[in-house]
């Protein structure tokens, strides 16, 4: 299996800093993990992934628990060193407007989400769509040579860094791009216009593209690393962020 052209797991050309040995300390939680899009990225830059979701994922290729992540007691989660969410979209997303305009009513988790996140004391991100709380950079599908738009925003306590506001260039109504929406039934263009080659159709259109997901976990990465490396160097024995000062990041 791929994701985005990269094996599953594999830091090869990572752009985070640290050796393979610095890497391997760090373990990372996906919380709303679906079928793992976004734990492949987050693999991809050096962590041990463990997936979480309420519903069963039969394609999760990762460490997998079913379970609500409301239910995450802080000793649980104090086992990591990362931790993401990509709470429900639903409530916030142009694609469900004409739904909730007739009485779909779909889970606004997005706060519990965000205040389980902050309780953990851990570096992390929060994942949705343009129009949610969220409040954190801009990426955008094809900024990664993917063939979609795909606008996501990523929210975390860590500076994280963009790769700017720049014009899409072409639309997807002159067919530039491909829409990941709908029932995507027989649509094979999903998988290589995304970068997901194991999920179904209905888990791909709920997916955030690996390469995405790579560029934002890359990111984490370098920081747990040099905040290992300044820890180092004032204690004289490596740490992890289990044993970092939560006050740092209660933000």
């Amino acid at each position: 299996m791929t994701a985005g052209g990269y094996p599953l797991g594999s830091t090869t050309e990572s752009a985070s800093q640290g050796s393979k040995e610095e890497k391997m300390r760090f373990r990372a939680l996906d919380l709303c993990c679906c079928a793992g899009g976004m734990s492949a990225g987050i693999a991809a830059a050096g962590f041990e992934v463990f997936g979480s979701d309420i519903e069963w994922q039969p394609h999760y290729p990762y460490w997998f628990k079913r379970r609500d992540f409301r239910t995450y007691t802080y000793a649980e989660l104090d086992e990591f060193d990362y931790i993401h969410i990509s709470p429900p979209c639903q409530q916030y997303s142009r694609a469900s407007v004409l739904a909730r305009k007739h009485g779909r009513v779909y889970p606004d988790l997005y706060h519990e989400a965000k205040a389980l996140c902050i309780s953990s004391g851990k570096p992390y991100t929060i994942e949705n769509v343009p129009g949610s709380p969220a409040k954190g950079i801009r990426l955008f599908g094809w900024q990664f040579g993917l063939n979609i738009i795909r606008e996501r925003i990523f929210e975390s306590n860590i500076p994280l860094t963009d790769l700017g506001r720049e014009k899409a260039p072409g639309k997807v109504k002159g067919g530039d791009f491909v829409t990941v929406a709908g029932s995507g039934k027989g649509n094979h263009q999903w998988e290589a216009a995304m970068g997901i080659d194991w999920a179904d159709p209905e888990e791909i259109k709920e997916a955030v593209p690996p390469l995405m997901a790579r560029f934002v976990a890359d990111q984490i990465m370098t920081w747990l690393v040099n905040e290992q490396r300044l820890q180092t160097l004032a204690t004289g024995a490596p740490m992890s962020t289990r044993c970092l000062d939560k006050k740092l990041l209660l933000i």
